[in-house]
């Protein structure tokens, strides 16, 4: 009797999510209609936003969070009562072979559609980081997904209208190492008087390795780096740092460590220079690669854990901390972006020897 039960209760519910799933279906509605393309707006205004404004989704302890770097374009967005967001749950047991795809057909949806959020609720609970990007929950992964077998895809809904399907897989975009190159003459022109410094701007970017509980970096331990680089006729204007830190312990000490380090690593390169640099710093706790290292390790245990359990687990197990230390060492570093401009002086000897190379030619003629 206890079985028949509970298979009624699972089947209850099975029905029930289903349901939801046809009810938030048939709400939504395709781009096209016989007035015309319901998503013109939408692609007005993506047409016109910068190729690297795009959606992002971080999931911790279950909760599917959603990033945008431009609080402004949000609300451009969402300005209508109906336009929201959607996450689809792509498991990939669905794809197992010898097993029925129950989404295979599915629309709008390729997965377990989550509930849609509206304008409403995204701009009354969305709020800004410490880098002024808009971050807003949006959902929650069901305990019957693993996390680690999961991809998070984005419905955009713009006044109930399926206007866009985004695939992520969780990794957060990398845009800086996709460096576009200026525009050079190949020829002076002789119309040109002298060169500016935008002619001669570069970007670099390199990693530096961080010791354990180390946050103060002089010009000294700077200097051989600085050296490598070869920028003795470059002046920095812009530094860019992805700081990572070990998982063990608490997100406070870790995120103040991180800030520490990155203001002493640009601390000691501005000893290189007169002008003050810009910084531009993003903290993060190194757990994907955490995750990574310990796959198929003594260690992997660890993996059906939360982050909060992670953590507790290594600061009371200083047995397991020391055994698991080379791991970790590996996963405190920062990545580094340093953009770069000719120093003024260079810049004055170039334009003198140009004017000169001019004045020779023109004799020349």
């Amino acid at each position: 009797m206890k079985k028949i039960l509970l298979l009624t209760i699972f089947c209850f519910f099975q029905v029930a999510l289903f349901s939801q799933q046809s009810e938030y279906r048939n709400k939504i509605k395709g781009p096209e209609s016989i007035l015309g393309d319901r998503c013109k707006e939408y692609k007005k205004l993506i047409s016109s936003t910068p190729g690297d404004i795009k959606f992002d989704v971080i999931v911790q302890d279950r909760q599917i969070t959603l990033i945008f770097p431009s609080e402004k374009q949000f609300k451009k967005l969402f300005d209508d009562s109906f336009d929201g967001i959607a996450v689809d749950i792509i498991d990939k047991n669905q794809y197992s072979c010898g097993k029925n795809n129950e989404f295979l057909d599915a629309w709008p949806n390729r997965g377990l559609m989550l509930d849609p959020v509206f304008k409403n609720k995204l701009l009354k609970n969305y709020v800004l980081t410490d880098q002024n990007t808009v971050s807003v929950d949006i959902g929650f992964l069901p305990y019957s997904f693993e996390p680690e077998n999961v991809e998070y895809n984005i419905l955009i809904l713009q006044k109930k209208a399926l206007c866009d399907y985004q695939s992520t897989v969780g990794l957060q975009t990398k845009n800086w190492t996709l460096l576009k190159n200026g525009l050079y003459w190949d020829t002076v022109p002789r119309s040109r008087k002298e060169f500016s410094d935008r002619f001669f701007q570069k970007s670099i970017t390199f990693r530096i390795p961080f010791n354990k509980n180390k946050s103060t970096y002089d010009s000294a331990d700077i200097k051989p780096l600085y050296d490598s680089l070869n920028v003795t006729n470059y002046e920095i204007t812009d530094v860019w740092i992805k700081t990572y830190s070990s998982v063990e312990g608490t997100y406070k000490e870790n995120n103040y460590l991180q800030f520490a380090r990155a203001q002493s690593i640009i601390q000691a390169l501005e000893k290189f220079q007169t002008n003050k640099i810009k910084p531009h710093i993003k903290p993060s706790e190194n757990w994907s690669q955490f995750a990574g290292s310990i796959e198929n390790t003594e260690f992997e245990y660890l993996r059906n854990y939360s982050k909060k359990e992670v953590k507790s687990i290594l600061s009371t197990d200083k047995l397991l901390l020391t055994k698991i230390e080379p791991i970790l060492a590996k996963q405190r570093f920062a990545e580094i972006k340093l953009d770069l401009r000719l120093k003024k002086s260079i810049l004055k000897t170039l334009n003198y020897s140009f004017h000169f190379l001019m004045k020779l030619s023109e004799k020349v003629i």
